[in-house]
């Protein structure tokens, strides 16, 4: 049975991004083509593919001499949750439309995940899970150009937020509290509420990446 070309990418693609998000490879770090297709046991035709959706998705960034893992500098993260705080304020209004019982005991599951994983002591794995909550509310919205234009930004989210947790422990404890707020904001069905907990959230997390004046570097 041959196998899908675009299989091959899309493992590629998920193996680099993952290392990414998992902070194996550091922003600013060189990505060496030929060592991850021998980890994969593929060609390098679809890792150079998937460097190129990567490329795309803000997470890697071409040089002279190949892909690096993206470096963000300030003016990168500011204009990140410039968009990113229109978008999910934006989400979070329609999501409450359709908001149902279901939905949000999903939501609940999400959180209660992320706090066991905070007092495991694994605070970036529980802000990759916190993500979650606001991929399924862009999801809620209703709106398919919504999503797909939050898709297109949740990597970087996810990217800068790890990074952050990294450097700030701590950070994933607020962000627990924060999705909590949220969560309860929906269970409720107050508009008020829910546009003002996810607007604290963003803004808390604008502040705290802003103070770090080198912008995102390996470090």
């Amino acid at each position: 049975m041959k196998t899908n070309p675009n299989d091959n990418v899309s493992r590629a693609y998920n193996y680099i991004r993952e290392k990414i998000l998992d902070r194996v490879y550091l922003p600013g770090e060189r990505l060496i083509g030929s060592e991850i297709a021998e980890a994969l046991g593929s060609s390098r035709t679809p890792v150079r593919e998937a460097f190129a959706q990567l490329e795309q998705n803000g997470l890697v960034e071409k040089t002279g001499w190949g892909f690096t893992v993206r470096s963000m500098t300030l003016k990168d993260i500011e204009d990140l949750f410039d968009v990113r705080e229109i978008l999910e304020l934006k989400a979070a209004r329609k999501a409450l439309a359709y908001a149902d019982d279901a939905w949000v005991a999903s939501l609940q599951t999400i959180v209660a995940k992320s706090g066991k994983l905070v007092r495991d002591g694994r605070p970036v794995e529980s802000i990759r899970m916190a993500r979650s909550v606001y991929t399924s509310i862009a999801e809620r919205a209703n709106n398919r150009v919504l999503s797909t234009m939050l898709a297109g930004i949740s990597d970087q989210i996810q990217l800068v937020g790890g990074i952050l947790v990294w450097r700030l422990p701590w950070r994933a404890e607020e962000v627990f509290q924060e999705n909590q707020d949220i969560v309860s904001a929906f269970a409720q069905r107050d508009a008020d509420r829910v546009v003002t907990a996810v607007r604290r959230h963003i803004l808390r997390s604008r502040v705290l990446h802003l103070s770090n004046k080198e912008g995102i570097r390996a470090t």
